[in-house]
């Protein structure tokens, strides 16, 4: 916030603060502050002019309930967790919300898809460019839009046709490529500004003391999600930095990168299916001929009696030859 909390922020905080509510640890019950009593109110506002411009508070108030103003913008969620999967089922509802608004006067007309792209995609991947996405968070964000292209370009499940062909058809490129787009246009941008800026001092910042834990901790933004998407757009992690000077160069890096990387999921993608279609077509399993063994003469159904009885034949016959015994058909019958 740039300005001081106003005394109508003030009132619509109380607005939103419901009534008949239990009590907070101060004990004190929420009518008394909803009461219509100008000079408590005013009380209390001078008390928090106070601490917006000492910005200090007494430790009484760390413990009590803050309302959140939003005085612009869109509402971005913090956790306690270095996760982004409540910020992102927070742009699912959003993306939900704006698609039904539009759906019966525009997508019901099964062609604009430049509307998807232009309202409901900017509004389903608001701030996607510092997100720090996981595999499962990036699929729940494909299945929500490939529902809706489905919707509009109305397609049926019956059809059998793929995601890649639905992307085709509504010249969308995937979320994942366009996440990745963002991103990467973001760390140029910062890496650009100037060393005093504050997102600046974010993206290079690390922690001084601390360790990470074992195994598999959590995915960090610079050192782990920036990097994994340099090595999935071919572009060198270690040089990144000096080719994002230029912002027209960087900019054809990226849209190089983009298209072969969606390139690439594409004959992944039809590399899986093909092999899916050789299993299916596949002859059922048909019991192979016997196997004899070569020193016995048994025959065997399986190959691994037959490596068994093998291996132990020939150990026997091993034995005997150190041992220089001549008569070796008492070992072979046994």
């Amino acid at each position: 916030m740039a300005l001081p909390p106003s005394i109508q922020d003030f009132n619509k905080a109380l607005k939103r603060m419901r009534p008949g509510k239990a009590q907070g640890p101060d004990n004190i019950p929420l009518e008394i502050l909803t009461h219509n009593d100008s000079e408590m109110r005013n009380r209390l506002m001078l008390l928090i002019l106070k601490i917006w411009e000492t910005k200090t508070f007494h430790n009484e108030f760390r413990h009590a309930t803050v309302v959140t103003i939003f005085k612009k913008g869109d509402r971005s969620i913090l956790t306690s967790t270095p996760t982004c999967r409540k910020d992102v089922e927070n742009r699912i509802r959003a993306a939900h919300s704006t698609f039904g608004r539009l759906n019966c006067r525009i997508f019901k007309n099964h062609a604009l898809t430049m509307v998807f792209r232009a309202v409901v995609l900017s509004t389903l991947l608001y701030a996607c460019e510092i997100w720090t996405l996981y595999r499962s968070e990036v699929k729940i964000l494909e299945r929500f839009q490939q529902l809706k292209l489905r919707q509009i370009l109305n397609i049926s499940w019956e059809s059998y046709t793929t995601n890649t062909e639905v992307l085709d058809r509504a010249s969308v490129s995937s979320v994942e490529a366009t996440i990745i787009y963002h991103r990467l246009r973001w760390a140029g941008h910062a890496h650009r500004m100037d060393p005093s800026r504050l997102p600046k001092k974010i993206l290079y910042g690390e922690v001084a003391i601390g360790t990470r834990p074992r195994g598999a901790p959590k995915t960090r933004y610079k050192e782990d999600q920036l990097k994994r998407t340099l090595a999935l757009t071919n572009i060198s992690s270690s040089l990144w930095e000096e080719t994002a000077r230029d912002r027209m160069t960087w900019r054809r890096s990226i849209c190089d990168g983009i298209a072969d990387f969606e390139e690439r999921g594409k004959e992944n993608e039809e590399t899986r299916r093909r092999k899916r279609r050789e299993r299916c077509e596949r002859p059922p399993f048909s019991p192979s001929p016997p196997l004899p063994c070569d020193y016995c003469q048994r025959l065997f159904h399986h190959r691994l009696g037959l490596t068994n009885t093998t291996g132990s034949r020939r150990r026997l016959l091993d034995n005997a030859n150190n041992l220089q015994l001549t008569d070796l058909s008492i070992y072979l019958s046994i």
